[in-house]
């Protein structure tokens, strides 16, 4: 059994193939008549499959719409309640009565995961299936079904996780802490684009082919390497490829000990970056420094908790305050463990992860301005503050240190996705869908893109079109299922469109969640400006939200 009938007509055979690669990589199980057994009767496997599929997605083209073999298995589809209709052909008419049922418009589409269309179709289906959501397909799978994006018109590259040669597995935090200070660096370095870590990191564990991931991310370099410890000596070996043939373009061997880590990744750095650039000055690279901790222990400690921090989940986060605050009690210091900490109780304050928010916030804002006095212009402790700013309605201070992040380092993709979120809470969605797709563009395949397909999502509401709006945040709710303070947002853009049964069992799921909701908590939580915010409150209350 299926999850997704495909019927189409021979001349989309092409389209065909797209949407099944498309649906397979978000851990759908597709059926298409490409898949015929030689040995049995078409007409028989026909019945049987479309009979058992989960959902039927009927393609209309101008030559579907004169199949009889289409439009009765559309016919079959809709009496079963599990059809799905997309059109790819601008000049098709649906028959009757499927020009009644809603039907996506992919004419045009090639294959981008972030269409409004197909993120309609994704709903769609997801709805029909029912169920859990499928497990998706790894990174490489799912960039696979995405168009290669085009090369910029500058040095671009994408630092891959380095191996943990140490065979010990407890220090792989070093080898991506590493990584961590070569991809900060390199990105500031305002000739080059550079793919941000998160999504370089995707190909953790994987057999890496240069040339396909240079035609996935849309990079003509890439650089791996290998960290070796023994004791307190530390190797590091990296080589710089080029993606369009593979060619080794440069290798570096680098020796030392544990106590000169931060020298060795200041060479590799410069020699990167005069390998992409022979003219890049080594000033800015030297700008490109963050304050170094006094002790390598905090260094430790922050590099642990960097991936709880950017989790995004209530107990990872506590995870990594319980990491950062023993990184601070060796060097108070330190301003990244100050910035990560920040974030992670302005996490507390923005998802309502405690029942003293405002506690939460004036501590957030405290070790955020604490991490900005010591290294202020290091980007992303400017971003977190910034982002700190904006969960507590200083849209226009947070404005000014999102730019002036985003100045520092015009790749920081994160730093673009709070500056768009700034824009939304602003009124001024089309400003923000803009900022949201340079985020995704920056890092592709980040586990934290959720939040920006919300973030268009929330553009959309804004300006009215609430379709628009559920196809981008159930997108989101696909890629991130356990983030169900989406549900928040859902439930109001589904009352809003008069979609009242949908809208009914989001308000349910968002009720698990926030049980104790009110239209006050709701008004306190979220940030977007009185006029959306009284929208969306006015919709949930016609779920039955109290005042």
């Amino acid at each position: 059994m299926s999850d997704v009938f495909i019927s189409y007509a021979r001349s989309t055979a092409r389209q065909a193939q797209a949407i099944t690669e498309a649906l397979r990589a978000l851990g759908y199980s597709v059926w298409r008549d490409d898949d015929l057994p030689s040995h049995r009767s078409y007409s028989d496997v026909i019945e049987e499959q479309l009979t058992s599929a989960k959902s039927v997605l009927v393609i209309w083209s101008a030559e579907a719409v004169k199949s009889h073999w289409v439009r009765s298995e559309a016919d079959r589809a809709r009496a079963d309640n599990k059809l799905v209709q997309v059109a790819v052909d601008d000049g098709a008419r649906l028959p009757m009565p499927f020009d009644q049922i809603q039907c996506a418009d992919l004419a045009g589409w090639k294959g981008e995961p972030g269409h409004p269309a197909w993120s309609k179709v994704v709903a769609s289906i997801a709805d029909v299936v029912g169920g859990n959501a499928p497990a998706p397909a790894p990174a490489a799978a799912v960039a696979a079904a995405r168009p290669a994006p085009a090369l910029p018109d500058k040095p671009s590259i994408a630092v891959l996780p380095f191996n943990n040669m140490s065979g010990e597995a407890d220090q792989d935090y070093l080898a991506d802490g590493i990584v961590e200070s070569i991809t900060a660096a390199l990105s500031r370095v305002r000739s080059f684009f550079v793919i941000a870590r998160a999504s370089a990191f995707a190909y953790r564990g994987q057999a890496t082919n240069v040339c396909e991931i240079g035609r996935e991310l849309g990079v003509a370099y890439v650089l791996e390497g290998s960290v070796q410890k023994a004791g307190a000596r530390i190797r590091i070996n990296v080589q710089l490829i080029e993606t369009e043939g593979g060619a080794n373009v440069w290798t570096g061997r680098h020796d030392g000990t544990l106590d000169d880590i931060f020298d060795l990744q200041d060479r590799i750095t410069e020699q990167v970056a005069g390998a992409l650039q022979p003219s890049i000055r080594v000033a800015e690279i030297e700008r490109a420094r963050r304050k170094r901790p006094q002790d390598l222990g905090a260094y430790d400690y922050a590099m642990r908790a960097m991936p709880h921090v950017w989790a995004l989940e209530a107990e990872e986060s506590t995870r990594a305050l319980d990491l950062l605050d023993k990184a601070l009690a060796i060097d108070p210091d330190y301003p990244l463990a100050l910035s990560l900490a920040a974030w992670c109780h302005a996490q507390r304050l923005v998802y309502t992860w405690t029942s003293d928010t405002e506690e939460s916030g004036a501590l957030a804002l405290k070790l955020a301005e604490r991490a900005a006095e010591l290294s202020g212009d290091d980007p992303l402790i400017l971003a977190v503050l910034g982002a700190v700013h904006t969960f507590l309605h200083n849209l226009g201070t947070a404005r000014i240190l999102l730019e002036r992040a985003v100045a520092i380092d015009p790749n920081a993709a994160w730093a673009w996705s709070r500056l768009a979120w700034t824009d939304a809470y602003s009124d001024r969605p089309a400003e923000a869908i803009e900022k949201f797709e340079r985020a995704l563009r920056l890092s592709p395949l980040d586990p934290m893109n959720f939040n920006n397909w919300v973030g268009i999502g929330s553009a959309h509401e804004i300006q009215g079109d609430l379709d628009q709006a559920i196809a981008f945040y159930r997108r989101g709710l696909s890629e991130r299922p356990h983030a169900e303070w989406l549900y928040r947002h859902l439930a109001s853009a589904l009352a809003g469109a008069g979609r009242m049964d949908e809208a009914r069992e989001a308000y349910a799921r968002m009720l698990r969640v926030y049980p104790d909701m009110t239209a006050t908590k709701f008004r306190d939580a979220m940030v977007f400006s009185p006029a959306t915010r009284d929208r969306m409150v006015e919709n949930l209350k016609t779920l039955g939200l109290p005042d």
